[in-house]
């Protein structure tokens, strides 16, 4: 009976503690941590890259448009042209039937006979707006499209592992406060006892039927309870630093941010108040949902042949029509020129058809690589599925065979403390009992945890509820 009144005294007491805090279950972690973590954030930002990418391999199949000019501004004219440059000298002295001889000609011109006749080109400029339509390209802006809307989902994908992964971790962490915190509870109900095994053994030797011996032992296991307590209460505190870091829950410690809730007032509010057998839950291998891990390795099969036909498409023809516009003037005599044209462009690769049979091969032997690596992991991931339900269904066995050890513990408890009661055995006997009641429990509370890990595991591989 008192162990029941001491239990009932440490749930009412944790119940009053949560009133003052600020509790916090398992999802609501598993909520904030999808918000909050980094890493996690930055897989979502792939995923929107991957759709940014997607967008701008679609514009290859719309013409290219570029717009160009040019403008220059010489210190001389870069066109000067005299009798000499242009020929007239030569004309006008020799040939069949010259007019006059050259000597003539240089005495009639003078200096004149080296000095421009014109100035062109001291300063010009052309603009133009060329457009590119290609008709096709060997199939690579098509192949193109495919990989990038592969890449969005492969992106998908590894969102969905490390969402998988942060649940695993921010679980791992959160049952690790659980099961602390209720190792203070155990703790708290053999403080209890051992208080009342105090006073009974006080007024014990004051009545003279109790050796002192007896209260040196209580005053050592009260003493070992107490920095047990201590180790515990900074292990608890450690531990929700961590998960709350992960999770992004502010807090503060010692009244060190004004506002901000103390870690001692922040509690976890899962437990193991209601933990169903696992067997409703199982799915044979056939009929459980693909796994992101054998997803990706298909997208990665179906990359290798993309790319090949990416690689190919290279050294295939190439046709594309275009058109282009442009206004140029380099002579500020002459009016600036508009002028259009229309042209098809064909390319033919030559040279390079000579490496195809070797690169189509290499691309063969790469796309059945990833078929043999995803045939082998499709293999792994079935039998990680049997083992995933063997640790489970195991780890639920065993969470009963603790329970039953438990069970066992108390009435053993039970039975020694009505000795004790009626003065038969001493209270050494019963600090024994609830030592291994103790260990029994705390291996009880692991082996939950183990549980409930596992069945979480499974339900996020199964996709069972």
């Amino acid at each position: 009976m008192k162990r029941y009144i001491l239990t009932a005294i440490s749930v009412l007491s944790m119940l009053t503690a949560n009133a003052q805090g600020t509790s916090l279950s398992l999802q609501e972690c598993l909520n904030m941590a999808m918000s909050n973590d980094a890493y996690l954030q930055n897989s979502k930002l792939d995923v929107v890259a991957a759709k940014e990418q997607l967008k701008e391999a679609r514009w290859e199949y719309f013409p290219r448009v570029q717009a160009t000019g040019f403008g220059f501004y010489s210190k001389d004219p870069l066109m000067e042209p005299t009798f000499r440059s242009t020929g007239l000298l030569d004309f006008m002295t020799e040939g069949e039937d010259p007019i006059m001889t050259r000597e003539e000609f240089e005495d009639s011109m003078g200096e004149d006979l080296d000095k421009p006749l014109a100035s062109f080109i001291k300063k010009g400029y052309t603009a133009g707006v060329s457009a590119i339509q290609p008709i096709y390209a060997g199939g690579r802006i098509m192949s193109g499209n495919k990989l990038a809307k592969l890449g969005v989902d492969a992106a998908i994908l590894q969102n969905k592992r490390k969402a998988d992964q942060t649940e695993a971790e921010i679980e791992d962490k959160y049952w690790l406060v659980v099961s602390l915190q209720e190792k203070v509870n155990t703790l708290n109900q053999g403080r209890e006892l051992l208080d009342t095994l105090y006073k009974d053994a006080q007024s014990a030797i004051e009545a003279g039927v109790l050796a002192e011996s007896e209260m040196m032992q209580l005053l050592v296991k009260k003493s070992e309870l107490e920095s047990l307590e201590i180790q515990l209460t900074n292990g608890i505190r450690l531990a929700k630093m961590n998960l709350f870091n992960a999770i992004g829950q502010e807090f503060s410690y010692q009244d060190s941010k004004p506002g901000v809730p103390d870690i001692d007032e922040l509690y976890l509010s899962d437990g193991f108040d209601d933990i169903k057998d696992p067997y409703s839950l199982f799915v044979e291998e056939s009929n459980a949902p693909r796994s992101a891990e054998s997803q990706l390795l298909e997208i990665q099969v179906e990359a290798k042949e993309l790319q090949k036909k990416m690689e190919v498409g290279k050294l295939l023809p190439t046709f594309a029509v275009g058109a282009s516009f442009s206004n140029s003037q380099y002579n500020e005599r002459v009016d600036p020129k508009n002028n259009m044209l229309g042209f098809v462009l064909v390319q033919i690769p030559i040279t390079d058809l000579g490496k195809a049979e070797h690169m189509n091969r290499r691309y063969d032997i790469a796309r059945t690589q990833a078929q043999n690596e995803k045939d082998y992991l499709d293999r792994q991931l079935d039998l990680q599925l049997r083992k995933f339900w063997l640790d489970l269904t195991s780890s639920f066995e065993d969470m009963k065979s603790a329970d039953k050890a438990v069970d066992a513990a108390n009435r053993t408890v039970d039975q020694l403390m009505r000795k004790y009661e009626a003065g038969m055995i001493p209270a050494s006997e019963i600090l024994k009992a609830r030592l291994e009641l103790r260990n029994l429990t705390d291996a009880q509370t692991e082996k939950r945890i183990t549980y409930l890990k596992n069945l979480n595991i499974w339900k996020r591989r199964t996709k069972t509820d």
